[in-house]
């Protein structure tokens, strides 16, 4: 099963939880505008959730390829 969200619990036990900070950097790099999305998977005989990235259609401000600053910055303060 895939899923878009993960309770905090199982949030933080995910495989790769550093790959949000790298992606984060490679958001603010790429001035993406939209928020990060993310899907989570369990690998068969897996107990941990691994997520995958997606969703980088918003990258250089949407196509305009301008850098407006901190647009995404406020989706991670919550």
């Amino acid at each position: 099963m895939v899923y878009d969200f993960l309770p905090d619990e199982q949030l933080r036990e995910a495989v790769n939880l550093a790959d949000f900070r790298g992606m984060f950097v490679f958001d603010k790099w790429t001035c993406d505008t939209n928020g990060r999305q993310a899907i989570f998977f369990r690998a068969k005989g897996e107990t941990r959730y691994q997520a995958q990235m997606i969703d980088q259609g918003f990258c250089f401000n949407a196509g305009e390829w301008t850098f407006p600053d901190a647009l995404i910055v406020s989706a991670w303060k919550s």
